[in-house]
């Protein structure tokens, strides 16, 4: 299972989209050691823009990093738009 945050979707220089996440499961270190935070999955999926757009409106709908947050709290920030986005869209 991964973990998606604010701002996993990118594009990159041939022009598709990437996101990233971390995981858990088999998450260690150099030395073998279980990494309880999570990794960064080495290899970003790719995805289709349709995922990018429903990235986009999960981070439009809450303020928490994580897109899919066990509790959702509104900000002050939040309302003031000055969290960090994937970023945006060109218009259909």
């Amino acid at each position: 299972m991964l973990n998606l945050q604010r701002g996993c979707v990118e594009r990159n220089k041939a022009g598709l989209w990437l996101m990233k996440g971390l995981y858990f499961k088999g998450a260690e270190d150099e030395d073998g050691n279980k990494v309880p935070e999570g990794k960064i999955r080495p290899d970003p999926w790719v995805v289709i823009e349709t995922v990018t757009r429903a990235i986009a409106v999960l981070e439009r709908l809450h303020p928490n990093t994580l897109l899919f947050p066990a509790l959702i709290k509104h900000t002050v920030e939040f309302a003031n738009g000055v969290l960090p986005r994937t970023q945006p869209l060109a218009p259909r």
